[in-house]
């Protein structure tokens, strides 16, 4: 297996379902995948209500999900994202992009707004295993 890949096997791989996520940013985007991850925020002052949802897909790969609503207008977004290396391939159903993800994770870092040493250490922590690899290709 790929090691910049989750694991999709075992009992995960049980739960696995075909999956279409519509996209108004880009084409659909359909595998055969699970839900990890879901949730729902709303914010009081623009009035936009977020749903976020992430699954992993049959080979490994993660699919993102997002849908705002306000009043009526509501809009779908959608993203597979698979490693390959050093880099992060983000698709949206329509056009690619490749992303080296020790540039990308330091971009999140700073959308986030990670200051110092202290903050970064608890950010990057968990995502050791994703950085590591990537920066010693």
């Amino acid at each position: 297996m790929n090691e910049n890949k989750v694991d999709s096997t075992a009992a995960g791989q049980a739960d696995m379902l075909p999956v279409t996520l519509s996209n108004d940013m880009g084409g659909s985007i359909s595998f055969e995948g699970r839900l990890l991850s879901e949730n729902s925020f709303f914010d009081q002052d623009s009035g936009m209500l977020t749903r976020q949802k992430l699954y992993l897909t049959k080979d490994g790969d993660q699919a993102y999900h997002i849908v705002s609503t306000v009043g009526d207008a509501k809009e779908k977004r959608a993203y597979l994202l698979r490693r390959e290396g050093k880099n992060c391939i983000i698709f949206n159903g329509s056009s690619r992009m490749v992303l080296n993800t020790v540039d990308l994770l330091l971009v999140v870092k700073g959308l986030c707004g990670i200051k110092n040493a202290d903050q970064a250490r608890q950010f990057l922590e968990p995502l050791e295993d994703l950085v590591e690899p990537a920066a010693n290709e």
